[in-house]
């Protein structure tokens, strides 16, 4: 569709693409994700309400030599996760079990936690030692710590002086 005044400049285009909301602008693609991430969570309980799974947020950093991914495991114990990389793969996987005495003794009037199992898996990079991959778990969060290889780092390249012309003087 071309504009009224027949230009087809960026402007033009960014205004059908986008759709306000409250001074902010949201693509529809974002609000498609949105709708699958509720259509998701919606088919994720059970009949009682419950949810059947869980995936654990993560933040992703990257620094000149490592890769940290930060995963929120609340309530999980370094042996409740395992940790694998096989064939250039980081696959994360656990599960979150419910308080089995808290139901014992009268069952749950409301349960608003998530528990159950959880795998992420993610493709490393080239970039990544695969190696040499550590985790450490603290209050809560696992962090994975991704090394980048030696020739993917960046380093500084010396700029060479440029040798000076001598003229002859006749």
């Amino acid at each position: 569709m071309v504009p009224p005044n027949g230009a087809n400049n960026l402007e033009t285009r960014k205004e059908k693409t986008m759709m306000p909301t409250r001074n902010l602008w949201i693509s529809p693609l974002e609000r498609l994700y949105a709708l699958q991430r509720e259509i998701d969570r919606a088919f994720e309980t059970e009949a009682n309400g419950t949810a059947t799974s869980w995936v654990p947020a993560m933040d992703v950093v990257e620094t000149n030599d490592e890769v940290l991914c930060h995963l929120e495991v609340p309530g999980l114990t370094p042996d409740d996760i395992d940790i694998r990389v096989q064939d250039n793969m980081l696959v994360v996987s656990g599960e979150k079990k419910t308080a089995t005495e808290e139901q014992k003794e009268g069952g749950f009037r409301s349960i608003e936690r998530r528990y159950g199992r959880f795998e992420r898996s993610f493709t490393l990079p080239r970039t990544i030692d695969s190696q040499n991959v550590r985790a450490r778990h603290e209050n809560g969060v696992l962090t994975i710590v991704l090394p980048k290889v030696e020739a993917s780092k960046p380093r500084r390249v010396a700029i060479e002086a440029a040798p000076q012309r001598h003229e002859l003087n006749k």
